[in-house]
């Protein structure tokens, strides 16, 4: 069986051509985020799958919450009726992921993780997005989070890429050296 990536890109796809088509990259970026929500609520989640609960039921609470933080389109709502009548609401974070990475590159963006044991300067940051920003060929957006176990250094994610600088990860790197001696 495929994994959830491998399942959701050819929906994400279909969904970009359609919001890219309409003009409406911002609406369809929210629906998903509505929907991933959802779908990580585990007994939202539980409610949602169970075969007592019918699919018309399911399709109006999804239209119902997710109308309470946008306005639906009806091919938006036609959207979320082929999520659920295909069981595949349980798609909508990976879902959100392939449509936000095809909407990176149309708009030529990037979004980097980077995780550190202090906040970082605006110099930092700076020197990061131009580097990265160069490298890439990209307008970078930086999310930043901090995680004192660290001790120093940082850890960099670009999509399913990461970059381990940090203090703790090179102790562990060391370890590993010593214990395979």
């Amino acid at each position: 069986m495929a994994d959830k990536q491998t399942l959701a890109r050819p929906y994400a796809r279909a969904v970009f051509e359609v919001a890219k088509e309409q003009g409406a990259l911002e609406s369809w970026l929210n629906l998903l985020s509505c929907l991933a929500l959802i779908s990580n609520h585990g007994e939202v989640l539980q409610f949602l799958r169970s075969p007592s609960t019918e699919l018309g039921k399911v399709e109006l609470f999804l239209k119902e919450v997710c109308e309470s933080f946008l306005e639906l389109s009806p091919l938006q709502f036609n959207f979320i009726r082929v999520l659920v009548a295909g069981r595949r609401l349980e798609l909508a974070q990976q879902i959100k992921s392939s449509y936000v990475a095809f909407f990176e590159e149309e708009q030529q963006r990037k979004t980097l993780e980077i995780t550190t044991a202090s906040p970082l300067t605006s110099e930092q940051k700076d020197m990061l997005i131009e580097r990265f920003g160069r490298e890439l060929n990209r307008k970078i957006i930086l999310n930043e989070k901090l995680d004192a176990n660290l001790l120093g250094g940082f850890i960099l994610k670009n999509g399913d890429q990461v970059v381990d600088a940090s203090l703790k990860g090179q102790l562990f790197h060391l370890k590993d050296i010593l214990n395979a001696s």
